[in-house]
């Protein structure tokens, strides 16, 4: 498909996603600020998915799955299946040896909600992109260990810091969580948290789907 048409289908898709949200007059005003993405579509560079994402992006909406504290990076994907790359397999492991219903439950955009120092343990990059890969939308806790917040941001996962929502959400209660806006609501309860909104070069990695992917939509 010729770059222009490219660039016209994908502003199409990005005009109908903000529309249907209430956000025609965003959709105009900001359409300068996304037109870089927009090109970068054009030229090849990242999927239409990436696009589709944008204006939802920053919006994760699921079933809270609560853990408790110390949940370690060997919970989250046991060492024995480190020897495969493949996501999708490492995703069937998910949570595994912490909770054996784990990926029988799951639902594509549900959110996990954890106590304080979630993702102690080793360093590597396997635990938070095999939580992306099982669906999950973005993780709440108390507290992260630095590394895997680091890991996250790099991987396009989103997780935020809230020991307020932590608490106050149970297991099976419907969350909504807005990182532009800086907010989690319990959709269940009614009880909302105010939180620090992402910066905007971690919405950018996030919509990306990654730091890997940002870069190469920049280059």
């Amino acid at each position: 498909m010729p770059g222009e048409q490219r660039r016209q289908n994908c502003e199409a898709v990005l005009r109908g996603l903000f529309e249907r949200a209430g956000l025609a007059r965003e959709f105009r005003s900001g359409l300068a600020i996304l037109a870089p993405r927009v090109r970068a579509i054009a030229r090849g560079k990242c999927s239409t998915d990436v696009i589709r994402r944008i204006g939802y992006a920053m919006q994760f909406n699921g079933t809270a799955i609560k853990y408790g504290r110390d949940v370690d990076t060997d919970a989250i994907i046991a060492a024995r299946y480190l020897n495969s790359s493949d996501m999708s397999e490492l995703a069937a492991h998910c949570m595994e040896d912490l909770d054996s219903t784990f990926t029988q439950r799951v639902k594509p955009g549900d959110v996990i909600v954890a106590d304080e120092n979630f993702g102690c343990g080793s360093s590597r990059e396997h635990a938070p992109s095999c939580i992306k890969a099982a669906g999950i939308s973005c993780v709440i806790a108390k507290s992260f260990a630095r590394i895997f917040y680091r890991n996250a941001i790099n991987v396009g996962l989103p997780i935020i810091e809230c020991p307020e929502a932590a608490d106050g959400i149970e297991e099976g209660d419907a969350v909504l969580a807005d990182t532009s806006r800086g907010i989690i609501e319990d959709l269940t309860t009614g009880e909302s948290w105010n939180v620090r909104p992402f910066e905007p070069f971690i919405q950018e990695i996030i919509e990306a789907g990654g730091l890997v992917a940002r870069t190469k939509m920049h280059r």
